[in-house]
């Protein structure tokens, strides 16, 4: 199956089904929007009564699933525990008329993958997979998440999406460096993201002069030329972002070096940066780019 299930990322899945006289054992594998998964389990054929799927593992990312799922009318009705990778909680499946309906209940600690750790979260999310237009309700909350050198102390988030077309709020602090309280709310239609933003960085007032717009282009995603507003300067930066490419341009006027902290915690730059900035990169060749810009007052504390 090339891309069963839109929503859950399902692409590539091969399933191989053997006859035995409960009805069928199964083993599964392919990928999803967690990484690559594999699957094992039995669809159980009793004379007369509803089949069911006894599945005794779907493993991704270092997480298993199990569980019964009985097949009702418009879908699946049963529960799945997950547990492993420091995850752990259910899967509920239920038919609402003919679409499937999963709601989630999933708590991190110590969790982690791809080169993100999260110390501990919670997640409540329901799902409808209607085929006119997948809906998702969501909220999370964690604390202690760190993806490379970027460290929230933590965060909240809720997304409210119909057929692709929503919203998603979230707000996220830290306090390693420079402390920082970013607010954020995206409004999602399909291949574009308009996003506001707004915060504190050091006690200082930090703000999108307008929101950013990310369009999907080819492979990538386009952010339009975007101002940001930060203690007195600002910056304007746009570009394409794809796996095999990157063009990036920036400008910025007065601009506080102490933004850097954000990526950077315990960089902590003081002064400011004027000029322009250009960097581009494409697959197989070398990184090209020029930088026109004065530093004042540079120091570090």
């Amino acid at each position: 199956f090339a891309s069963p299930n839109d929503t859950l990322g399902l692409r590539a899945v091969r399933a191989h089904l053997d006859p035995n006289p409960d009805g069928f054992a199964f083993i599964a594998e392919g990928g999803s929007r967690l990484g690559p998964f594999t699957a094992a389990g039995s669809i159980l054929l009793p004379p007369g009564q509803d089949a069911t799927v006894a599945i005794d593992r779907i493993d991704v990312a270092g997480t298993r699933a199990t569980g019964t799922l009985a097949v009702v009318d418009g879908g699946f009705d049963g529960r799945l525990a997950v547990a492993g990778g420091g995850i752990s909680g259910e899967l509920l499946f239920r038919p609402v008329g003919a679409i499937q309906r999963i709601e989630a209940h999933l708590d991190a600690r110590n969790a982690g993958y791809a080169g993100t750790t999260l110390r501990q979260g919670h997640l409540d999310l329901v799902t409808l997979l209607d085929p006119a237009g997948t809906s998702v309700e969501a909220a999370a909350t964690g604390a202690g998440l760190r993806q490379g050198r970027l460290s929230v102390s933590r965060f909240t988030g809720s997304a409210s999406l119909r057929g692709g077309v929503g919203d998603i709020r979230a707000s996220i602090s830290g306090s390693r460096g420079r402390a920082f309280d970013i607010q954020t709310v995206t409004h999602v239609t399909p291949h574009r993201y308009v996003i506001e933003a707004q915060g504190t960085l050091d006690k200082r007032a930090l703000k999108l002069l307008s929101p950013a717009v990310v369009t999907r282009e080819g492979e990538g995603w386009r952010l339009a030329p975007t101002r940001l507003d930060f203690a007195g300067g600002e910056a304007e930066v746009g570009g394409l972002f794809a796996s095999g490419a990157t063009d990036v341009t920036a400008s910025l006027t007065r601009m506080p070096l102490a933004i850097l902290d954000i990526g950077y915690p315990g960089l902590g730059l003081s002064g400011s940066a004027s000029g322009t900035l250009s960097y581009r990169t494409h697959r197989g060749e070398a990184p090209t780019g020029r930088i026109d810009m004065t530093v004042r007052g540079l120091s570090r504390a």
